[in-house]
This record gives C-alpha cells, structure tokens and sequence, in this order.
C-alpha cells in the first residue's frame, strides 16, 4: 500500500490503528463471479495453489478499488445518490431476479414489481452492483451454465435452454465472451480434469 506514494493510503491509516477492522460493502457481481470461480475450478496441485492466489488478488483489487479509489473514478460513483427506499427497492429487485432467473420479468415488470421507477431503478443497480440489471442477469446465468456443464454432463444445448437463451449459437457467443473458451471446449477441459 505504501508504494501508492500517498500517505491517505498508508495500512495504518486505513486500519487506524488497530490490527483488525470490518468493512461492509455490497458484493459485486464481479466479487460473485470470482467466488463462483474459487468454488467450481478445476485445478489441482501447484496449479490450484496458483489460481487460488491470482483470484485471491483479484478479490483484493476490486476491494481496494471499491474501498479506497471509488472517490477517483467518477463513472463508478452513481450522480444521484440513492436514498434508503430506493436502495430497499433495488434490492428487492435484485431478489427477484435471483429468484426468477430462468425466466425475467421486463425491466418494467421488474421496476413494477419492486416499486421503483425503471430509470431509478437502472441507476441504482448500477450503483449499487456495479452493472446493468441485464448484465448482472446474463453473469448469472453464465455462471449456471457453467456449472451445469461441469456438474451434471449435459450438452451446451441443454444447458443454453435451462438458463433462457433459446438461440445455442447466441449462448456460444455469450459463453465465448465471459470464459474465453467456447461451451463445448469447457465440457471437454471439465471432463478431462
């Protein structure tokens, strides 16, 4: 931290004094993202030891980032500060669509059945979590299919349509994007290990 070469981000300074101090934040769809990587990896012996510690400062990273710069980068920080019932209300969205994942409702059934405008409710997910309502939904989903190609064997269709995508090529793609390798290749690399 002392390497930052600014003295507000010395240890001391952000622990003020004391040896243990408890943060609490929202977690992050990205910080999900990294725990759901951390349960389901494949990898053993040195190279678990080395993928546990490249998520470990990863973890950190985006800690530090939300702990300590969030004040530098402006587009993280929401214009509009929420107040208490909106951030009740976004996160009761939230729930719902952990819930009903599989099938979403519209952003406006969503903001409807929290009781928030749809714009406030885009900003406060936002704010809040860091990304867009349907960003978060298709990490989520993502995820799922990840896991289900790893856990329950089943084809890259079959697991396109238990997380909603109807279109397999259009699952391919999103899967591409998010874990670098195409659906098919991970069921492979899953196998093997």
């Amino acid at each position: 931290m002392d390497e930052l070469g600014h003295v507000r981000y010395s240890s001391s300074l952000i622990l003020g004094g004391r040896e243990n101090l408890i943060f609490h934040h929202s977690i992050l769809p990205k910080v999900q993202a990294i725990l759901q990587d951390l349960r389901s990896h494949p990898f053993t012996g040195p190279m678990r030891k080395m993928f546990l510690e490249g998520k470990a400062l990863e973890l950190l990273a985006l800690w530090l980032q939300q702990t300590l710069f969030e004040d530098e980068v402006p587009a993280q920080r929401g214009r509009n500060r929420l107040r208490k019932e909106d951030i009740a209300r976004v996160r009761e969205a939230f729930g719902i669509l952990e819930k009903r994942m599989e099938q979403p409702p519209s952003l406006l059934e969503l903001s409807k059945l929290a009781g928030i405008s749809d714009s406030k409710l885009k900003a406060g997910f936002k704010e809040l979590f860091g990304t867009t309502v349907f960003g978060y939904l298709k990490e989520k989903r993502l995820d799922k299919a990840k896991e289900l190609l790893e856990m329950e064997r089943i084809n890259v269709c079959e697991a396109a349509l238990m997380v909603g995508y109807s279109n397999p090529s259009h699952f391919a793609a999103s899967f591409r994007e998010r874990f670098g390798c195409n659906p098919s290749e991970w069921i492979i690399e899953s196998q093997r290990l």
